[in-house]
């Protein structure tokens, strides 16, 4: 007589295996949604830090009206940093 299921080393190792794996999961998908606003306080501190730095550096062209002096700054610290996208 033979049954048609799972043998019972396939059972037990869906009972020891399954149990751990879904603990896993849920600790990575909890530590993941923890640690996803830190990052993105992270990021957005950074972009206002390299807007303060660029500001600070582009007044004297803002105000004297220097448009190429302004489009080099912003080609500078889009080449000086990969992460920077645009600078406007």
């Amino acid at each position: 007589m033979m049954r048609a299921g799972l043998g019972f080393r396939v059972r037990l190792l869906i009972g020891a295996v399954l149990p751990a794996l879904i603990m896993v999961l849920l600790l990575g998908a909890v530590f993941f949604d923890r640690y996803q606003d830190d990052l993105e306080s992270v990021f957005q501190e950074r972009g206002y830090a390299v807007a303060h730095q660029i500001g600070a550096a582009a007044e004297y062209a803002l105000f004297s009206g220097s448009h190429d002096t302004l489009g080099k700054l912003a080609d500078a610290a889009r080449q000086s940093d990969p992460t920077i996208v645009a600078v406007t």
